[in-house]
């Protein structure tokens, strides 16, 4: 099985996420991720069998999970193998790593393992194989930002989630395998 922690939001502030890109759909090309799939990922595993899914449920100590507060502030064109992404980014995020940082730690010492493919970078995935009408010739694998937001998007999050993912032709299908509420952020 495929699984992933998750910052998971809520439905309305999964509708607030893609509004904040929804007057570039109409230029962007791409297939758009459903809004009721939109999150942001901590950790990947990319193949757990399923009796090693048991112990994630005990993985996470709620008493150590930080409050955490993000600020949605840019929309950027993000490169990525033979397609980019449009992806949604906060900006100061020095918690999400030390959740992951213990995340990943915590399931090392379990014995499952990782998909390392890049360092860290929050994002929340608004649309996959996009194209651009004009994408810079210069830079081409460089991040491109489109616009900073304006107000910002502020998420107090409150849910950690644990996820199965399976790819269908129609796009990916998750599921919510156990969740655990975060401290609520001031």
């Amino acid at each position: 099985m495929r699984l992933f922690f998750a910052l998971w939001p809520s439905m309305e502030e999964q509708m607030r996420f893609r509004d904040a890109a929804q007057d570039l759909e109409p230029i962007v090309s791409g297939r758009w991720t459903a809004r009721e799939n939109l999150h942001l990922t901590l950790l990947f595993l990319p193949s757990v069998d399923e009796e090693r899914i048991g112990p994630l449920f005990s993985l996470v100590d709620r008493s150590l999970l930080p409050k955490i507060f993000l600020r949605l502030d840019r929309l950027l064109f993000q490169p990525a193998g033979q397609e980019a992404l449009l992806w949604l980014v906060p900006s100061g995020h020095s918690e999400l790593a030390h959740l992951v940082e213990s995340l990943r730690a915590r399931l090392l010492a379990m014995g499952c393992s990782l998909s390392f493919g890049r360092p860290f970078s929050p994002h929340i995935t608004l649309a996959r194989r996009v194209f651009l009408p004009r994408r810079p010739q210069r830079g081409r694998r460089q991040p491109v930002l489109l616009r900073r937001l304006s107000p910002p998007i502020d998420w107090a999050v409150r849910e950690l989630a644990l996820v199965s993912s399976e790819t269908r032709p129609e796009g990916s299908r998750y599921t919510l395998l156990a969740s655990w509420a975060l401290p609520a952020s001031a």
